[in-house]
């Protein structure tokens, strides 16, 4: 799987290199680069859909972190509940990154070095909480635009990528 993976995200590369140097690939470009706006919408959802789904079915981000281990279940499948929701709406998404935080420890607590299969997670949690989400949210309509970390906002895609990469690494073992 690694290396189809590679070799397709080798192609893909070398394509997009005679791609950018075409005319069509200039516009299309253009075109890419006013959706980036969609990003942080898009990584929200993401991130409530991973938390309602974990509620849902009884496990925290994978279907062998079990809830049923942890202590105080149903306070931890209503706060995942709770959590998607606020991710899902963009509300108080730093405070909610905070607590879905500390439910990772909570897991790292429990399951050890097997959470590093899941360190991508602990990324995602990591950005939401210095950066937050302000895009198509209620925070930015409540509290406008969050001016804190802009110095280091130019990271927030490296942690993000790090962390997927400790994930992906670790996962096979």
């Amino acid at each position: 799987t690694f290396i189809i993976i590679s070799l397709c995200v080798g192609v893909a590369l070398i394509l997009n290199l005679f791609f950018r140097h075409s005319a069509l690939g200039a516009r299309f470009h253009r075109l890419m680069e006013k959706g980036h706006i969609f990003g942080p919408l898009f990584v929200r959802l993401a991130v409530s859909a991973s938390l309602f789904h974990s509620a849902a079915s009884l496990s925290f981000l994978g279907p062998e972190l079990s809830l049923l281990d942890f202590s105080y279940v149903s306070l931890i499948t209503t706060a995942l509940y709770l959590l998607s929701a606020m991710f899902f709406l963009g509300i108080f998404v730093e405070i909610a990154a905070i607590i879905a935080m500390a439910i990772f420890f909570v897991a790292v607590w429990q399951y050890g070095w097997y959470m590093l299969a899941y360190f991508n997670y602990f990324g995602t949690f990591l950005v939401l909480i210095l950066f937050g989400l302000r895009t198509f949210s209620f925070d930015k309509l409540f509290f406008g635009k969050l001016k804190r970390f802009q110095t280091l906002e130019k990271y927030k895609t490296a942690i993000v990528r790090i962390c997927y990469g400790v994930a992906l690494a670790v996962a096979p073992i």
